[in-house]
């Protein structure tokens, strides 16, 4: 089960760090992350993937086309296809307990997340035919409660995923990449309201037009999570001005 991780060549820290916490993790290929403010909108606009006015940073544009590019990949080469950011954070046991959990989905699942930001609202269908469970975690992680993540022995089960904010790690099969891009692109200054957890949100980023696209696809969910993220805002590469 190779992982494809995301990350900017001019932010090696990150891939360090991202190796020093995931050491455990054997078949890992490093994916040089595009970087957004090298991008011509105008190019982007020409080929139908942004707007011409899109409000993305030029991070949020460059996350956005670094996993398009590896949903391509997933299309091209017909493989079912794991993706994560190089602040990702894998549970010990990641490997088997995804390729377990895998083998337990429909045939027709499009994506399956394994993380994604705990201190938002995440809505889940735990039991089909009634209302979803909403709720998050109130909070992301600390550093302090790393290693308890990574050790939790806890018994793991998919969901129907409804809403989730935050791309931390999933895994796309190549009909599911065909849909999420079709139903994410072009990317659009679009506000979208999503009921089951009471929000309205404009479209800022990749992980929100997926939230967006999520009810109408085969989407689902590991809970607990594999995949965690400290997701701290000063390290950032995407919520920073369109500029940087």
């Amino acid at each position: 089960m190779r992982i494809h991780v995301i990350s900017l060549e001019r932010t090696p820290d990150r891939l360090a760090e991202f190796r020093r916490l995931n050491a455990h993790l054997k078949d890992v290929s490093i994916f040089k992350a595009i970087d957004g403010s090298s991008q011509s909108r105008e190019d982007l606009a020409a080929r139908g993937l942004i707007a011409h006015a899109v409000h993305y940073t030029s991070g949020a544009l460059g996350c956005m086309m670094s996993h398009i590019k590896l949903w391509e990949h997933a299309i091209e080469s017909g493989e079912i296809t794991t993706v994560c950011e190089d602040d990702a954070i894998f549970n010990i046991d990641f490997r088997r307990f995804a390729l377990e959990l895998i083998s337990a989905l429909p045939d027709d699942t499009d994506i399956i997340y394994w993380g994604w930001n705990f201190d938002a609202q995440t809505a889940i269908e735990l039991i089909p035919g009634l209302s979803p469970f909403t709720g998050g975690f109130g909070r992301n992680p600390h550093p302090g409660e790393i290693d308890a993540f990574q050790r939790s022995p806890v018994n793991r089960v998919p969901y129907r995923l409804l809403r989730a904010f935050g791309i931390v790690c999933y895994t796309i099969t190549p009909n599911g990449a065909r849909r999420l891009r079709a139903l994410c692109l072009p990317v659009r200054d679009e506000i979208w309201e999503f009921p089951e957890i009471r929000l309205r949100i404009a479209n800022m980023g990749l992980d929100v037009g997926m939230a967006n696209a999520l009810p109408g696809i085969h989407a689902f969910c590991c809970f607990p999570p594999l995949v965690m993220s400290l997701n701290d805002s000063r390290c950032s590469t995407i919520q920073r001005s369109a500029g940087s």
